[in-house]
């Protein structure tokens, strides 16, 4: 007796043979790669050019220019003002790294902020006066080196983040 497992597997899994491509089915495919591709022609009004008087470097004007890829909109990033102690990398899109988290289903609202580099003591410190709060509501986790900043306070971080020039 076969276990179900096994008439799983036979039922899930679509036979080899099928997956294999048929010799029919390539045939028009080869033909076709075979074959050599035409010649160009020089356009019928233009009087034909040695190989020698075209040179490779040069563009021609009958050449179709391709559009420039796609670029991202990425924001102004201007550079940090000199002399902090302190350094805020932006995220790979650009962005500061502040965030704002829900914790306690939702009752404790906090702001944290990454990514800060140099003396995160300092950095704490300008905040909380920068936002107005005694620097003892400010905390710093040493392990992961994020900012904590009581309530939802992301756009007053960002703003005073970028009057900063981060």
């Amino acid at each position: 007796m076969l276990r179900p497992t096994t008439l799983l597997r036979a039922f899930a899994a679509p036979s080899r043979r099928i997956l294999l491509p048929q010799a029919a089915a390539l045939a028009p495919a080869q033909q076709q790669a075979e074959q050599p591709p035409p010649p160009p022609h020089p356009p019928p009004n233009t009087p034909s050019a040695s190989p020698a008087e075209l040179s490779p470097a040069e563009p021609s004007s009958e050449t179709t220019q391709q559009p420039a890829p796609k670029q991202r909109l990425r924001p102004k990033i201007r550079t940090p003002l000199p002399g902090l102690p302190y350094h805020v990398s932006r995220t790979p899109y650009a962005e500061l790294p502040v965030y704002e988290l829900a914790k306690r289903g939702g009752n404790k609202k906090l702001t944290n902020v990454k990514k800060v580099e140099g003396d995160k003591a300092i950095f704490r410190a300008q905040l909380a006066e920068g936002l107005a709060l005694a620097a003892d509501d400010i905390t710093l986790n040493t392990l992961t080196g994020h900012i904590v900043v009581p309530g939802f306070r992301r756009k007053e971080v960002v703003k005073w983040l970028e009057a900063k020039g981060f």
